[in-house]
């Protein structure tokens, strides 16, 4: 018999939500019972949600007004509602007298809540109705750049990321000694998970990291010390498994760790040393093979659609993204097929957590000795995901003046769906852009990017890069991996992990260290 599943937060909501209509099967409400006993986040969510759910069952219902349907139809013919892009375009065009007292009080249960600052280890961000800044000192208070001032304000509680990743050495600052890599719980300081270089793992430093959406496994990509590649695990957190997926060369444009959401499937792109030539790879965690999916040397791994359906994207001087189906798993290597036409003039399609939007590149391609770039400089777009579909949504370039010809970027969305974030960008022509990070959010102005979106300018320390990017579920956190320029040959490579709070109008943001100093520490995981 075996006992209660280790649940995330994200799945502990859900399993909330339905206990509150009394839909738990008795195995769901021991594993739910089983998680709230040790988490503080999930049981203030559920009392919350537990009191707005009591507080709402009065409200006597108030039936639409007679004259909505005219309404509406006037708001049509006048193109007021039409005319609008959709990335603007309002959930509801009208709401009914009854929606709006349920959203008031709604609105009062929630800032009536105890205001809870916690401490920057925490990961139980309570609700509050203050725009109380977090208590911890910052390393940088920056000259503010502007956003709209009418904006509703995020929570005001720091979300720190639910996990980080430490690199350190046996012996400080020298790197001929034993070193660990090291799964750090960010709420309780517990090691979830210690891997040991020239053991389980290749020495190097860890500069991205993805957990699956149940769980269990971690994807590490690690930058080896003594060459120019990275190297690709899955690190079996249930287990001592560790599984090698391949090296690659770095390329901006491969560095993505993609779980399917089910979490059966880990997929990324190995660029292969020498050739540059870049193809797709999958671990299957259910039968634990890895297998070369593509074999054409110009396939990118972009973002999952479902379960079992991966977009793929194949560079080139007329680059086309593919919809792969992989419900019979991965099979065997090379013979991956396609389940619908290519879509032209799209390059690696970014789907948000919901599918609804895609930020996707446009653009002629050419191969470098690393893998493929925009030589010329390529387009960052903004669309509905229909735009996939051969419909012809509002398309706008996701830059409202771009710094210059990009040749390549990241990109990364919140878990809300509506925050995004680029950065690393590279130029054609110019020095790329180690420092700037940009947080985009489509219910602000057109939902593109403009210098407003741009982090403060401090609150990247002088000298240091980023090189990951995580946006936290609420839109307003980010958790940056910022690296330090290594002193020496024998110097311990050191980077540190920000958390960012990233404020409104005059207020500058406020900028947090996680963990400890003088050694690796990043990246940061949000479940």
């Amino acid at each position: 018999m075996t006992g209660p599943r280790r649940l995330t937060h994200a799945l502990a909501e859900e399993l909330v939500s339905a206990s509150l209509t009394g839909d738990l099967s008795g195995s769901e409400a021991a594993d739910l019972a089983a998680h709230l006993a040790g988490c503080e986040r999930c049981t203030a969510t559920a009392a919350a949600w537990a009191d707005s759910r009591r507080l709402l069952s009065g409200i006597r219902h108030v039936p639409a007004p007679r004259d909505l349907g005219a309404r509406v139809r006037t708001g049509i013919e006048g193109g007021r509602i039409v005319d609008t892009p959709w990335y603007r375009r309002p959930i509801f065009a009208v709401a009914s007298v009854g929606a709006l007292a349920a959203a008031a009080l709604v609105l009062a249960v929630i800032v009536s809540l105890p205001n809870a600052t916690p401490p920057v280890a925490s990961t139980s961000p309570q609700p509050s109705g203050s725009a109380a800044a977090p208590s911890a000192t910052a390393t940088g208070e920056a000259t503010p750049t502007a956003e709209p001032s009418a904006t509703v304000q995020p929570p005001s509680a720091t979300l720190p990321p639910d996990y980080r990743i430490e690199y350190a050495f046996d012996v400080p600052g020298d790197i001929t000694q034993g070193s660990t890599v090291t799964l750090i719980d960010q709420a309780t300081g517990d090691m979830v998970r210690t891997l040991v270089p020239g053991q389980d793992i290749d020495g190097g430093q860890p500069i991205q990291a993805a957990l699956s959406p149940d769980g269990t496994w971690l994807a590490l990509r690690v930058l080896q010390d003594a060459v120019p590649r990275e190297v690709v695990y899955a690190v079996d957190l249930d287990g001592d498994a560790v599984i090698e997926l391949g090296a690659s060369m770095l390329d901006t444009f491969a560095e993505r760790l993609l779980w399917s959401p089910d979490g059966r499937f880990l997929v990324t792109t190995l660029v292969a040393e020498g050739s540059g030539d870049a193809n797709v790879t999958g671990f299957d965690t259910q039968s634990g093979e890895v297998v070369r999916l593509t074999g054409t040397g110009n396939a990118y791994a972009a973002s999952w659609e479902s379960d079992t359906i991966l977009w793929m994207s194949l560079a080139g001087p007329e680059p086309a993204s593919y919809r792969f189906d992989l419900s019979g798993g991965l099979g065997n290597e090379g013979e991956l097929g396609t389940s619908a036409p290519p879509v032209p003039d799209v390059f690696l399609p970014t789907l948000s957590p919901n599918g609804e939007s895609v930020i996707f590149w446009r653009g002629p391609m050419a191969q470098s000795g690393a893998g493929w770039t925009f030589a010329n400089g390529g387009v960052l777009n903004l669309a509905s995901s229909a735009y996939l579909d051969g419909e012809t949504p509002d398309v706008a370039p996701l830059f409202v003046e771009a710094p210059g010809p990009i040749a390549v970027a990241r990109v990364a969305w919140a878990a809300d769906s509506d925050a995004y974030a680029v950065w690393g960008l590279g130029y054609v022509e110019s020095e790329g852009d180690a420092r700037s990070v940009y947080l985009g959010h489509l219910s602000l102005e057109d939902g593109r990017i403009s210098q407003r979106q741009r982090l403060d300018e401090n609150d990247v320390p002088d000298g240091a890069t980023v090189i990951d990017v995580a946006p936290a579920p609420d839109g307003r956190h980010l958790a940056l991996t910022v690296v330090y320029p290594i002193p020496g040959d024998l110097a311990q490579p050191v980077a540190e992990l920000l958390l960012v709070t990233r404020n409104f109008g005059d207020e500058a943001d406020v900028v947090q260290r996680l963990g400890p100093t003088e050694i690796w520490v990043g990246p940061g995981i949000y479940e």
